[in-house]
């Protein structure tokens, strides 16, 4: 899916959902048992003024085949879609319980690229 402000890109085989057009990216990281589709609402308020990027964390999409995934992976991951969606500047991290976890590794490690 494609338009002048929502684009869905592949990044290690996770559809990576981008919408908006501000100056500042925000990446939006989903808990246990949601999916992107958690950040709907905020992403209709954010978009018209930010990036607002959101994928389904690995394990937690039911129409997939599950697997464990290691905090290592998920950080790994999440990393990639930032350096892919925010190359050259910081992004802002939106947590939700479990996503929490993530982010919060994912900034210990990259203190750099979070804003």
């Amino acid at each position: 899916m494609t338009s002048e402000n929502r684009t869905v890109v592949q990044i290690d085989g996770h559809s990576v959902h981008i919408e908006g057009n501000g100056p500042r990216t925000v990446v939006m990281l989903h808990g246990w048992p949601d999916t992107h589709r958690l950040w709907d609402a905020q992403v209709a308020a954010l978009a018209p003024h930010v990036r607002c990027v959101r994928f389904t964390l690995p394990g937690y999409d039911a129409s997939q085949a599950r697997r464990a995934h290691s905090l290592d992976e998920i950080v790994t991951l999440l990393a990639r879609v930032v350096d892919t969606v925010s190359s050259g500047a910081p992004v802002t991290l939106l947590l939700h319980d479990w996503g929490a976890i993530f982010g919060y590794q994912y900034a210990m490690l990259h203190p750099q690229r979070v804003d």
